[in-house]
């Protein structure tokens, strides 16, 4: 009867332990991260803790392409990847959304061709 009850005190113990390792385990966090047109080259790129939320988290330039139309392909590649569109107003500017962020897309027509800015935030 003793041994009974050590042998339960014993597994009771086991299993809290191993309750207690798995929930200290973090689980990995996986980036959603916007897509990237061939023709979009990274000009600038907000890192570490300190995000100036006024200002873009990535600039990108397109060399080469139409201001006017560029919104609308780029749509298709994020809609592939399974962002759904919030907001559309282009040809200045559209919101996608895909697991609880949201991306600002602005491109500006410029002397060098299209900037294109990169708004992240965490969607409400």
């Amino acid at each position: 009867m003793k041994q009974h009850k050590k042998y339960k005190l014993g597994m009771v113990g086991l299993l809290s332990a191993a309750l207690l390792l798995g929930a200290c385990q973090s689980k990995e966090v996986v980036e959603v991260k916007p897509p990237v047109q061939e023709n979009m080259k990274l000009e600038s790129e907000q890192t570490g803790d300190k995000i100036d939320t006024t200002q873009p988290n990535q600039t990108y330039v397109v060399k080469e392409g139409d201001y006017k139309t560029f919104l609308e392909s780029y749509e298709k590649q994020y809609k592939e990847d399974g962002w759904d569109v919030v907001l559309d107003a282009k040809p200045d500017f559209m919101t996608f959304e895909k697991e609880g962020k949201q991306v600002k897309v602005m491109p500006v027509e410029t002397e060098e061709g299209i900037k294109v800015f990169l708004y992240e935030e965490v969607a409400e």
